[in-house]
């Protein structure tokens, strides 16, 4: 039985909240309040969250408010409370804008973990936080065909932007940590109050998109995004995405598996403030050490992203595998019922808040449709590298390359070791043999590295035999000790065949060499090609070497990017 070392308890706050709140039904009660009560009360926490503009190609808000959810006072004063059990059955104001406000007990102590054998994998869960079909009616460009990937929420940001970034240069995996804690659920109201800078705004935008009104279509969509909320489940979220050169793990005999699970043990360390000293504990301390002689897995696999929803945290702050582990971690989940972030929502585009008489509402739904297709980015197999030898495009994925397990590579075309690479002997010709006395030679060469070995045709009754023959020893390990023999025969019709003599070379590097053996009647010539598996290099193969991934990631609009906007910058049309 794996054994469980003690580590300091998380605070027990929030387990008591969430006992109190499944007590009473695990939802807030609303009534109306007098004057006097609304003025003294509280907005319910997040409520500021649903005013913000979002912009769903960055997935992120933007900072300015598009609804008004400061007002909160009817005519005669009076307003909604809502009772909070989660704060002490406080009594705190609901914005006109917002309904349907509830208290929900949605919150464990668990980690949610998950390995993405590629970019495009990940890229594929960037969205994850949105609850509906956010293009509702815009006008935005479909995939071109089957089995390539077309992104367009969220195709700037940060977790698709880390894994594109990544994917130029090596073939990467991903492993995510994610934690996840529900508190509160609130929706906007149909034809919510617009806030008054957003309201101004749209006085100022023409009826018609044209070049000359185009400028403001843009600066309005840079202030205040393309969407809005329309339901939002509050809480705290945490996600750990961290990057790893899958081939380089691999050389270094470990898995994307055992990188994920160790990982993963290392997070819940933080999370449930206990330390699993199984035998998976002692095959994470060995990664650790091998791989760059560290305690834990997450210092020797520090390349990451982390998106915190929520909570009080110090920007930037790793609360996974950061400074103060367990303690820091549980302060900030306690901090979640009075700080609580945007876990997941509903989005509509901005132009829904505009009446339909509206004479801008129709040009807008137009420039938001634009402006999300020229961020899009598609995934072009045709600008990646192609696959290694030996390997085929996955035809589940094909921008994804898979090998047959054997010679060296595993299903990812991954070497298993370093030091391996392929060896290919020519054998061109023999001048002036002598192995027999009546008659010219029946020559022909064997070559040997460890239990590898090939041999040339017979070149029959010749001193000066051309064989020009090239002999595929496979794959080999340049660390061995073995030597290549090459041998020189004089085959036999009777009896058996003659050695007329050989030679070795005491260790092989990278490259093609040509070579001459002399024997005690003649000489041979021959050249030698080791090629280092794909990831390896250097001399003898022990080095890593970066290759990029086969899964490219282009922009779907390249002619409406300007030449000098970095690769990944947003574009507003």
């Amino acid at each position: 039985m794996p054994g469980r070392l003690p580590r300091p308890a998380a605070p027990p706050l929030v387990c008591l909240l969430l006992l109190s709140l499944a007590a009473r039904g695990a939802r807030g009660v609303c009534e109306t309040g007098s004057a006097h009560e609304c003025q003294a009360a509280e907005f319910v926490p997040g409520a500021q969250l649903a005013g913000e503009g979002y912009d769903v190609v960055t997935l992120r808000t933007t900072g300015a408010f598009v609804v008004d959810v400061d007002a909160w006072r009817n005519a005669n004063g009076s307003c909604v409370l809502c009772r909070n059990e989660l704060l002490g059955g406080a009594r705190q104001r609901l914005p006109l804008a917002l309904v349907d406000w509830r208290a929900q007990s949605s919150c464990r102590r668990a980690l949610s973990s998950q390995l993405y054998r590629s970019a495009a994998e990940l890229v594929e869960t960037a969205d994850s936080a949105l609850t509906n079909d956010w293009r509702a009616d815009l006008r935005l460009p479909v995939r071109p065909n089957a089995g390539v990937q077309l992104v367009l929420a969220g195709s700037h940001s940060k977790v698709v932007t880390f894994g594109t970034d990544r994917a130029r240069s090596d073939r990467y995996s991903f492993t995510s940590q994610g934690f996840q804690c529900l508190y509160y659920r609130y929706r906007v109201r149909e034809q919510p109050p617009l806030a008054p800078d957003f309201d101004r705004a749209l006085t100022h935008l023409p009826g018609e998109l044209t070049n000359a009104s185009r400028p403001l279509y843009r600066q309005l969509v840079a202030t205040y995004g393309t969407h809005y909320l329309r339901s939002v489940q509050l809480g705290g979220s945490l996600r750990d995405v961290t990057a790893f050169r899958t081939c380089k793990l691999a050389s270094g005999g470990f898995t994307a598996e055992e990188a994920k699970d160790c990982l993963k043990l290392e997070a819940t360390a933080t999370v449930e403030g206990v330390v699993n000293a199984g035998a998976g504990f002692n095959r994470c301390r060995e990664m650790a050490r091998s791989l760059g002689g560290a305690a834990k897995v997450h210092q020797v696999l520090g390349d990451r992203e982390t998106v915190v929803r929520g909570g009080q945290a110090q920007q930037g702050r790793d609360l996974f595998f950061g400074a103060g582990g367990a303690a820091v971690f549980a302060r900030w989940a306690d901090s979640l019922p009075a700080q609580p972030g945007a876990v997941s929502y509903a989005l509509a585009p901005l132009h829904h808040l505009l009446p339909a008489s509206h004479p801008a509402r129709e040009s807008l739904r137009r420039y938001l449709g634009e402006y999300v297709g020229a961020n899009a980015l598609l995934q072009q197999c045709g600008r990646g590298v192609p696959c290694p030898a030996g390997s085929y495009r996955d035809p589940r994925r094909p921008c994804s390359c898979l090998c047959r397990e054997g010679g060296g590579l595993d299903r990812s075309c991954c070497p298993r070791e370093k030091g391996l690479g392929r060896l290919v002997v020519t054998v061109k010709e023999g001048r002036d043999l002598w192995g027999d006395v009546f008659s010219g030679t029946d020559g022909y060469a064997v070559v040997r590295y460890g239990q590898a070995q090939a041999r040339t045709p017979v070149v029959w009754n010749n001193n000066n035999p051309t064989w020009d023959a090239e002999l595929d020893l496979g794959t080999v390990q340049l660390t061995s000790g073995h030597r290549l023999t090459v041998e020189v025969w004089d085959s036999e019709r009777r009896g058996r065949d003659d050695l007329l003599g050989s030679c070795q070379r005491p260790q092989l590097t990278a490259g093609v060499h040509p070579q001459v053996c002399y024997l005690k009647y003649g000489k041979v010539s021959y050249a030698v090609s080791l090629t280092c598996l794909p990831h390896l290099g250097g001399s003898t193969c022990q080095d890593y070497a970066p290759r990029p991934d086969g899964t490219a990631f282009g922009p779907l609009l390249p002619a409406a990017r300007p030449s000098r906007t970095p690769p990944l910058a947003v574009v507003y049309p």
